[in-house]
């Protein structure tokens, strides 16, 4: 028996082929399925439940992060699951603030933090990793105080020696 939360189903699929739509579309509470690599130049915020299908893409966030403050999920539904977020600034996702709840729910694919200052996940909120992976030299996820994460299925990969897979923060 699975006590996996089910996925959840969105109003429609929307195809995204730039960072223009990506941001466009992520207020809409739409299942954005990338048809291109895309690059960012701005942070991504969610502010409703909605869902990335990186569909074997690649999005590189550069500096920018992946804010969501509703329910965010991430997938990869291509067949080689080389979908990948590739991130080099602070945090690929930063889940929630200490002021709003957000809540990530990652399927499959791939969050590369090998690059970034810090890691891959800050949980101010709730994550819940049903699968994927989580590679990182710093970080996989820095949960804050009172923050909830649930590891149903995946990998948390750290390759640097004196990085950390889970740090748990009391502030």
């Amino acid at each position: 028996a699975s006590l996996a939360m089910p996925f959840l189903t969105y109003a429609e699929s929307i195809n995204v082929s730039n960072e223009l739509l990506l941001t466009a579309y992520s207020s809409t509470g739409a299942e954005m399925v990338l048809t291109n690599d895309i690059t960012m130049t701005q942070n991504l915020i969610i502010n409703v439940d909605s869902s990335i299908d990186l569909n074997g893409h690649t999005l590189t966030l550069g500096d920018s992060t992946i804010a969501p403050f509703a329910t965010l999920t991430i997938l990869d539904s291509s067949a080689e699951q080389t979908g990948t977020i590739i991130n080099t600034g602070s945090f690929t996702v930063q889940v929630g603030s200490s002021r709003n709840f957000g809540s990530l729910i990652l399927e499959s694919g791939t969050l590369d933090a090998t690059g970034t200052v810090y890691g891959a996940i800050r949980n101010y909120g709730e994550v819940i990793m049903n699968g994927g992976v989580i590679r990182t030299n710093q970080y996989g996820l820095y949960a804050q105080q009172d923050s909830v994460f649930t590891m149903n299925g995946g990998l948390i990969e750290v390759l640097d020696g004196h990085g950390t897979g889970i740090l748990l923060s009391k502030h």
